[in-house]
């Protein structure tokens, strides 16, 4: 499982560093690297944050814009799903998170200008992991706890454009295309 996470974090930084300078080879300037560090800040300031959270067949799934203030929320339970306050399903998530055991060890820990990726579990069987990665202006935080996936996980991704946003509402399996259109409507997507 290591190799796979390392061979992405390779890959991922050769297509920033392909992006940012047109090849691989000297690195930025320190000009592009504050034009694009301001792109980057922008770009998660001005993004839509996405949530869920995972356990024992309960979903709960939060959409929010920090400059338009719009929000919406909707929980999936037994093959029900509703609309949910997003304040209220905010206050679930970081009651969840906060009841995660936090890893101790860090397993890996890369960074390069305008990517940075961080694993920290505990020991190499862990069924207690915590995975940060930033990119492009995103950032995805994912606190997993359980064996073989059968415990609980919260998940939180930042700076995602609007398609991102629409496309996270519409995959969610557990919330009926009813509950769905009503969450984008709530955000004009």
């Amino acid at each position: 499982m290591r190799g796979y996470w390392m061979v992405a974090a390779l890959a991922a930084l050769t297509l920033a560093a392909c992006s940012e300078q047109g090849s691989i080879g000297a690195p930025p300037t320190a000009e592009q690297q504050a034009r694009r560090a301001a792109e980057i800040e922008a770009q998660a300031a001005n993004g839509y944050t996405l949530e869920v959270f995972e356990s024992e067949g309960d979903h709960v799934y939060v959409v929010s814009h920090p400059q338009t203030g719009r929000q919406t929320a909707a929980r999936a339970h037994a093959g029900v799903a509703n609309l949910m306050d997003a304040d209220e399903a905010r206050t679930l998530l970081g009651e969840r998170q906060s009841a995660m055991a936090v890893p101790s060890q860090e397993v890996l820990n890369f960074s390069v200008p305008g990517f940075a990726f961080a694993v920290k579990a505990d020991g190499s069987e862990s069924e207690n992991a915590q995975i940060a990665l930033q990119i492009a202006g995103q950032s995805v935080n994912i606190n997993a706890q359980g064996p073989d996936g059968a415990g609980s996980a919260v998940v939180r991704i930042t700076g995602a454009d609007a398609d991102s946003a629409r496309e996270f509402i519409t995959k969610a399996d557990e919330i009926d295309p009813g509950v769905q259109q009503q969450m984008l409507d709530a955000l004009q997507l």
